[in-house]
This record gives structure tokens, sequence and C-alpha cells, in this order.
């Protein structure tokens, strides 16, 4: 029961990515496009306008891409079919009798548990807060972005060595961007070393011999 509710969440979050993806992609497709109209010098309207129009079909289109699955976050097997093939391949259920206690491993103690922890945590709280950015950047670029918000945002050329054209890189200097990159971070690190450090000083190898 629980898989199940794991894979739909995940599908779920999955939908809501693309679509916050869809949303940048259109934006800036159609603001580019707008943007070569008027040095043209054709008239259709603002930048804003047609970067706001790009936004709503760019998020429409990978909505319904993804509910649909033509849109695929990833591709192989399906972690369904994983999960169930690694429980049913896994190690056979041996007697409990015997020296299955003494061979209890050490991990290096606490203050090595507290690192790893720490480490993992950060790492999972930047990637909540690279996602969490991706739906900020979207939300920017929508009609309900209000006005700081929405100027805040930019696309910057970036020379790249070796390379005749630059790359855009998307930039803000809003700070909520960084609040939301960093908070998951810290919160991360500090809650992953806790528990890890809990979780070795609770099972640590009282009897080494």
């Amino acid at each position: 029961m629980w898989w199940t509710i794991g894979r739909r969440v995940i599908r779920g979050f999955v939908v809501l990515w693309m679509t916050a993806i869809g949303g940048i992609v259109g934006a800036n497709l159609l603001g580019l496009i707008a943007t070569l109209l008027l040095r043209g010098g054709h008239n259709y309207g603002s930048t804003q306008q047609w970067t706001h129009i790009g936004w709503t079909l760019g998020t429409a289109l990978f909505c319904l891409g993804a509910i649909s699955g033509r849109l695929k976050f990833f591709s192989g097997p399906g972690l369904g079919s994983d999960f169930r093939n690694t429980a049913s391949t896994g190690p056979s259920k041996t007697s409990t009798s015997g020296t299955c206690g003494d061979k209890a491993p050490d991990h290096g103690g606490i203050l090595k548990g507290i690192f790893v922890g720490g480490i993992a945590g950060g790492f999972l709280g930047f990637m909540l807060g690279a996602n969490l950015l991706v739906f900020w950047f979207s939300l920017a670029y929508s009609p309900f972005a209000s006005q700081p918000v929405a100027s805040s945002v930019q696309v910057q050329k970036q020379a790249r060595p070796g390379h005749v054209t630059d790359r855009p890189v998307i930039q803000t200097r809003h700070p909520i961007a960084l609040y939301l990159c960093l908070t998951p971070v810290l919160l991360g690190s500090l809650s992953g070393a806790t528990t890890a450090g809990w979780l070795s000083w609770k099972y640590r190898d009282t009897n080494p011999s």
C-alpha cells in the first residue's frame, strides 16, 4: 500500500515539475519571438504579454503531456517492477542461531555517522532547493507574479570558452531565490547529521569483542 502511495506522490510531483519546466520553456520561447519581431519593426504587443502567453501554453502542453505519458521524466523499467524484483531476489532467510549477532559491523562511530548523515542530508536538501527554484522561476514568468518578482528575472548571455555562440543563463536578483536554495541545504544537513548521530549512538557496538 505504501509503495503505491509513494509512486502516486512521485508521479504527481513529476507532473508538477514538468508543468513548471513547460512554463519556463514556453515563456522564453515566445519572449524571444516577441523580441525578434520588435527588432524587425513589428509591434504585436509587449514582450511581457508574449511571455505570459508562452507560459500559459507551455504549462498546458507539458502538463497534458506528463499526464498522458507522452512526456516522461525518466525512461526504463518502472519503479514498482524494480522494487518487487529486488524484494523477490533478495537473500533468503537464514536461521537466527549462530554468530549473526557477532557480525554486527561498526561504521566508524558516532562522529563518522554525523558526518555522513550531514553530507547526505545536505545533498538531498540541495536537490530540493534546486527543484524549488524551478517552481519559483516558472512562477516568476507567469501572469500571477508581482512586478518586483517578474522584473528580477533576466536571461543573460554567458561566454563559453571554445564556442562561438554564448550560452543563455536565467538569473535573478531576488533574495527569495537564495533562501529557497540555501534553507533546504542547511535544514537537510542539520536533520541528516542529527538523525545519523542518534542512530549511530543507539546501535553502537557496546561489545566489540
